[in-house]
């Protein structure tokens, strides 16, 4: 996997792989939420325990129910499927196949991204910059000291998400 992030397309016709650019946010979000103290974090913010999985947190978002535990993210919705990030084969899943850049699941895409998002301005907001990014620098890749602006990433992400299944750019949430 590369220890870098993907950089902005510059060509609006570009072909673009959905799956190296979501991947990188995915692994560090999980990466940072499956630490202890993140959890604390995660249930201050609205996350609860799953009663049927141990270890497992829960939060509804937007109509999509997220799940983070040790068998990865899963971003499930009845009307555009499931979404799971696995994290023992670093791949991004979309009703059990590979993911692809249908519909149903950019959208699904974007409502865990924007759930990422809107995680980090809460930490941000409750705890500093300082400290948002020190807790990302451990969830990185060894070979990149920088530490992963999940912010910055996560709004690059969304812009590029809503342009490819049909919301306007400017629309905010």
């Amino acid at each position: 996997m590369s220890s870098t992030f993907p950089t902005p397309m510059n060509e609006p016709n570009e072909l673009i792989d959905w799956t190296a650019q979501i991947v990188p946010i995915a692994r560090v979000a999980y990466d940072v939420w499956m630490q202890p103290g993140e959890r604390r974090r995660m249930r201050a913010y609205g996350f609860r325990p799953s009663a049927h999985e141990e270890g497992t947190l829960k939060r509804d978002w937007h109509g999509t129910a997220i799940r983070v535990g040790t068998n990865g993210i899963l971003a499930a919705s009845s009307r555009l499927g499931e979404l799971r990030y696995d994290p023992g084969l670093g791949a991004l899943l979309f009703n059990q196949k590979p993911f692809d850049d249908s519909a149903a699941a950019l959208e699904a895409a974007d409502n865990l991204v924007s759930l990422i998002n809107d995680y980090e301005r809460w930490v941000e907001m409750r705890e500093g910059r300082a400290s948002r990014l020190r807790r990302t620098k451990t969830a990185s890749l060894p070979s990149d000291p920088r530490p992963v602006n999940a912010i910055a990433e996560t709004r690059r992400l969304q812009r590029m998400l809503g342009t490819a299944w049909g919301r306007p750019p400017s629309r905010r949430r």
